[in-house]
């Protein structure tokens, strides 16, 4: 699960050419990075005091739905919105995760 967080970027940003084309995101195409840091900034420092409330187990297995349900959006994204939500979803699982991998 590390390497996925580890090369969501890396995939992102070698492929966000074709998907500024496809989705004509124009000048928001920025954000579809950004909104990846900005999410995991805030997710990661709320790990720890969720897992010592909720159970590591139970985190875990929310940040990986997370980061599952914001691929998913991803995938289906057919507007820069869609996309950028789905970005910020699926970095928040991946904040989550690489913070509790920590733990």
């Amino acid at each position: 699960m590390q390497i996925l967080c580890s090369l969501e970027n890396t995939v992102v940003v070698t492929s966000l050419p074709t998907i500024v084309k496809h989705l004509e995101l124009g000048s928001s195409y920025i954000w579809v990075t950004n909104i990846s840091y900005l999410t995991a900034a805030v997710t990661q420092p709320l790990t720890g005091q969720l897992a010592d409330l909720f159970g590591r187990r139970h985190i875990a297995l929310l940040f990986v739905t997370l980061y599952t349900l914001g691929s998913g959006i991803c995938g289906g994204a057919n507007a820069s919105a869609m996309l950028i939500a789905g970005r910020a979803i699926q970095s928040a699982g991946s904040g989550g995760m690489t913070a509790i991998m920590g733990l």
